[in-house]
């Protein structure tokens, strides 16, 4: 990153820098020196978005830290829209010096001094978060509990790469991750060290993936949560491996999926705060240990003072569960207080790794000089927000495809048609680095036309994208945000990571508050933004990794982050026949559907997130989109609905179609508002339906959370599941639901 140019945010005024070196605000990196003030300056330049802002999308910054040892003595304040980035050759470390007050030594959300309990940031829109490559060292700080990162945080946020070092001492009150509340996320390749606690975690719904702890008390305690998929958990030398202790509300911890994870050497693998089962009305949290490995774990799952329910010793847990599991052909459930679940899943081979289901990091091209980089802006690419940087992008990514690792610097880099990325690109972002569509070739809902194309059908090789960010200005009715045609030639070499889809609440996309405001009564046609999100072709592959597709609820670039109306019709279409993986991905706020798959096949989906648009009913789906209908694959018409309901035209969350295969481990589905009205939520009937099967078998879907839908899941010719028989605190929880395994 030292030696290659950086771009320019095209919303800040001319002298406004992005990409900021902590060494130039005085830093010193010296592990004498205390590096607070020069850190926080470096992130904090230029009037950047603080507490009193609540969100920006106009100045964003990568602060970048060279090798080193950087000593604090209180928190690093990481603004809205930052990334924290170390050398990923020589990892910097920030240790905490003994004299070290604050919450975090890095804190993702300060609390206000005097402000009884208030934050720079509402932790459920506090998006754009990264850090990645560091060493987090507190182990000089005295036993007054503080944590390496406050990661208090939502959607198109990440950790990654980063060691955290904790006191070992037998009273030690450290602890490497904070986490109280939010609506993430993604964490991955993290190492913990020591401490009372790897981990203390609450937030909506959550994906971690190959996370190490080491000699920690407690590696992980879940104090609150929906629902969470932790997939390649190494623990070593707890006493517990994961606590599902609340610290309160018996209740207040919903759901966990432990896939693909070893403990060894630790007394008790799972702690749960009891098993209730009261008719299904307030039933026990959920828990899945899936292709668990246990090395000298005496117990497997234990209660709270309480019964063993599962005994551990040296064994491979291969599919067990506490929870409401649908297992038979009427489609009725039973309450399952530990044990196997059956039937057991058969996972094509297609979609495994060397532990368990494939998983891919991002790379970060660290060893490549800054010569195997091509800056597209050198090849005529303005990025500025207003130029017209279609054909220089082409002719850049097809000159370059096989050769360099195609380079875009901040910015706003406007296309008025197609942008084609051939087999053999990488392309790399800064601060996510925006693809906005604009012009009349998208406007026409009638017909379809695609911003990104990323190869051809039948193209397979290697296409690899990071940090990137796609979205439209405009009236663009017709835009397809995304059509994703290639195919992997090896695991995951079709792939892309911490990428996102924005439609509006931004500066530039003309979609904001002035243009878009809610509750006129009417559709506003300049409004009506796309007519699809992200398509994965039949003849594609894909490894998705954090990416989030967003249609704006709200305006990011006001305080008060008023409420919107943007119309897009269609969230995440998937045609392909895998193998393909979505890891920690979310779609929220499409008319027609969030999720679909149509003759998909092998397919793996971990910890999915979706919203209804808060809008429906005020028009009901699929308007405004009902001329349209019938442009891809099996537009849902919500014909079926009947005359006067007030919850039935509302988007689906999920609908598989003709499909086999498919495997859920995790759906966070919620439904908010109608017609922008909460009162739907006292009564937990916001809409009927969100998950529908229609013909499709080897459907094996675990941990399924939904809110304020009166059905859970409908298939088609079955039984529709109500949310009566699955309420769970907040929200309505089933573990496992296998009617249309194909093995009933």
């Amino acid at each position: 990153m030292e030696g290659v140019a950086h771009g320019k945010s095209s919303f800040a005024p001319a002298d406004y820098k992005v990409w900021r070196n902590v060494r130039d605000y005085g830093a010193r990196g010296d592990g004498v020196t205390d590096d607070t003030a020069a850190i926080n300056r470096a992130i904090a330049d230029q009037n950047r978005c603080a507490h009193d802002c609540g969100s920006s999308t106009t100045k964003p910054a990568v602060v970048y830290f060279p090798g080193g040892t950087y000593l604090v003595s209180s928190s690093i304040e990481m603004y809205y829209n930052t990334q924290l980035i170390g050398n990923p050759n020589s990892r910097p470390t920030i240790k905490a010096a003994g004299s070290f007050v604050g919450l975090g030594v890095i804190t993702s959300n300060p609390y206000v001094p005097g402000g009884w309990g208030a934050q720079w940031y509402i932790p459920q829109s506090n998006f754009l978060r990264q850090i990645r490559n560091f060493v987090i060292d507190i182990t000089s700080v005295p036993n007054i509990q503080p944590a390496g990162i406050h990661w208090q945080i939502a959607q198109a946020t990440s950790l990654q790469n980063i060691e955290f070092r904790q006191s070992t001492a037998a009273d030690s009150n450290h602890q490497g991750v904070f986490m109280e509340n939010g609506s993430g996320g993604m964490l991955y390749d993290l190492v913990f060290n020591g401490g009372a606690l790897g981990m203390y975690v609450g937030n909506q719904q959550f994906t971690t993936r190959n996370l190490k702890f080491v000699n920690c008390r407690t590696a992980i305690q879940i104090h609150w949560n929906w629902g969470w998929t932790w997939k390649s958990l190494d623990i070593q030398g707890s006493t517990v491996g994961i606590s599902m202790l609340s610290g309160g509300d018996a209740r207040g911890t919903g759901s966990a999926i432990i896939l693909d994870s070893h403990i060894q050497n630790t007394r008790t693998a799972v702690l749960i705060p009891s098993i209730i089962d009261d008719g299904g009305a307030t039933a026990q949290l959920q828990v899945i240990l899936d292709n668990v490995k246990l090395t000298n774990v005496p117990d497997a799952v234990r209660v709270d003072g309480g019964a063993v329910v599962l005994a551990g010793g040296n064994k491979v847990i291969e599919s067990w569960g506490i929870g409401r599991r649908y297992a038979n052909a009427a489609g009725t459930g039973e309450f399952l207080k530990g044990g196997n679940i059956t039937p057991k899943r058969t996972i094509p081979q297609s979609l495994l790794g060397s532990n368990g289901y494939f998983e891919r990091s991002r790379p970060q091209y660290e060893s490549i000089p800054a010569s195997g980089f091509f800056n597209v802006q050198n090849g005529g690419a303005k990025g500025d927000g207003i130029s017209d940087d279609t054909a220089a992008i082409n002719k850049v990514l097809a000159q370059q495809a096989g050769r360099s690792i195609v380079y875009f610097p901040a910015g706003t880099y406007i296309v008025t048609d197609t942008i084609f990325v051939p087999v053999g690109s990488k392309i790399v972002g800064e601060a996510w680095s925006q693809i906005m569509g604009q012009g009349s070739k998208f406007a026409d809902m009638n017909n379809p036309k695609v911003m990104v194309k990323v190869g051809n059908p039948g193209d397979a090789g290697i296409i690899e994208i990071t940090d990137m960010l796609f979205t439209v200005r405009g009236a663009t009715a017709g835009a397809v945000l995304m059509e994703w045609n290639v195919k992997q030639t090896t695991p995951g070499s079709a792939a892309m990571w911490d990428s996102h889809f924005r439609v509006g609440g931004a500066a530039g996309s003309r979609l904001q508050v002035g243009e878009c405001p809610k509750l006129t009564g009417r559709v506003n046609p300049n409004c009506i933004a796309a007519s699809m999100l992200l398509h994965l072709t039949s003849t594609s592959s894909a490894y998705l990794e954090n990416v989030w597709a967003w249609v704006a609820d709200h305006d990011l670039d006001i305080l008060a982050q008023t409420q919107i109306d943007i119309y897009v019709a269609r969230g995440i279409l998937i045609e392909s026949k895998g193998p393909t993986w979505l890891w920690g991905t979310a779609s929220e706020h499409c008319v027609l559907y969030q999720y679909q798959t149509f003759q998909a096949e092998n397919l793996f989906m971990g910890m999915i997130q979706t919203e209804t648009p808060y809008y429906q009913r005020t028009p009901p789906a699929p308007e405004p989109f009902t001329s349209a209908l019938g442009k891809f694959k099996a537009d849902p018409t919500f014909s079926d609905c009947p005359a006067g309901s007030n919850t039935c035209a509302f988007s689906w969350g999920v609908r598989l179609v003709n499909s086999k295969n498919v495997f859920t481990y995790g759906a966070g589905l919620y439904s908010w508002f109608s017609s922008y009205s909460q009162d739907c939520l006292k009564t937990e009937d916001c809409q009927q339906r969100m998950v529908e099967t229609i013909s499709s078998t080897g459907i094996w879907l675990y941990n399924l959370i939904t809110k304020a839908a009166v059905e859970m899941i409908t298939p088609q010719g079955g039984r529709a599941v109500p949310q009566s028989e699955n309420h769970y605190a907040f929200g309505a929880t089933i573990m496992a639901w296998l009617p249309s395994s194909g093995m009933i």
